[in-house]
């Protein structure tokens, strides 16, 4: 014991140089350790809004398609004539899995495809009545030709 109090100035200056030594390598750890928690965070935001992006450029393309399939658009007091058998465009099922992609970015775009749904469904089902409108008017016209005998 006599050389532990001889020496214990010594001692004690070498168990302080460990716990330095120490604490810097716990900073320098945990330091490396933020950094990487920090760039996983950056890099999972950079793929969200890549996917966002992407999902967002999808829509685009989707809209453009129902756009050329539709036609150019009407003046509100032209009168639009239906082609007989012209199938309306839909908007694609791939979309419907898209969806809550969306949702999480942007309700409002949700609810305008949904909006647009619906309107190309309503739209499909006035056509369909149309044609069965015709095929009624074209029996019923059929029935009122006079026949000229001898043809």
């Amino acid at each position: 014991m006599g050389w532990l109090n001889e020496n214990g100035i010594a001692v004690q200056a070498i168990a302080t140089v460990v716990v330095v030594v120490v604490t810097i390598a716990y900073v320098v750890l945990t330091s490396r350790i933020a950094k990487a928690a920090r760039d996983q965070a950056n890099h999972l935001l950079e793929a969200a809004r890549s996917n966002r992006r992407s999902v967002a450029a999808a829509l685009l393309e989707e809209v453009r398609r129902i756009r050329s399939e539709l036609g150019p658009r009407p003046d509100e007091d032209d009168i639009v004539a239906a082609v007989g058998g012209s199938v309306p465009p839909s908007v694609h099922p791939r979309f419907h899995t898209v969806i809550p992609q969306v949702a999480e970015s942007d309700a409002g775009i949700v609810g305008l495809f949904l909006v647009l749904d619906r309107d190309l469904h309503n739209y499909r089902v006035e056509l369909d009545a149309l044609g069965a409108a015709r095929q009624v008017y074209l029996v019923e016209d059929l029935r009122t030709v006079p026949v000229v005998a001898g043809r």
